[in-house]
């Protein structure tokens, strides 16, 4: 007889943990993935006062997560983020307007293949030099701006892009 005791015992037990493991909830739930900059935060650029060619800076990001989905992220100018940094930091920088720099991949492709890709930023380096004083603190805040399936980082889904003379 305590035996049988014993086993209904382990047996309610048992049933018990399987119960409060699940939950009512899918055992299958995603976890949705998380993009980022790899180089987020305020990232110098130097440029020289001899080079009158246009600049392309690479920005790396990257997708983390346990889903082998495809993330598609849009990368766009913050000036949220901007001030924002400004308002954190004690700084000043001022916003490199839109005459001097173009985006020219403005949309990446992230999937369970290919985890990491490139924003590439164009600069009219001449126009640049020849316009704007840089010891005025010019920043070119890139954000991400929108994404198909995920989420961003919120400390690191943006790179000011600091202009400065070599």
């Amino acid at each position: 007889m305590n035996r049988f005791i014993f086993r209904c015992v382990v047996f309610a037990a048992m049933l018990a943990c399987v119960a409060s493991c699940s939950g009512g909830r899918g055992v299958n739930i995603e976890i949705p993935s998380v993009i980022y900059f790899t180089d987020a935060g305020l990232k110098t650029v130097l440029l020289d006062g001899n080079d009158a060619a246009d600049r392309q800076i690479m920005l790396n990001l990257y997708k983390g997560g346990y889903n082998d989905g495809t993330v598609t992220v849009y990368v766009g100018l913050s000036e949220y983020v901007l001030d924002r940094w400004n308002e954190e930091n004690g700084t000043m920088y001022k916003l490199l307007e839109q005459q001097y720099w173009e985006i020219l991949t403005p949309k990446v492709s992230l999937s369970g293949e290919n985890w990491t890709g490139q924003v590439c930023i164009g600069l009219h380096t001449a126009e640049i030099l020849s316009d704007l004083d840089l010891d005025d603190g010019y920043v070119l805040p890139v954000s991400i701006t929108g994404l198909e399936h995920g989420e961003a980082n919120a400390d690191k889904c943006f790179v000011l892009l600091y202009l400065s003379m070599e």
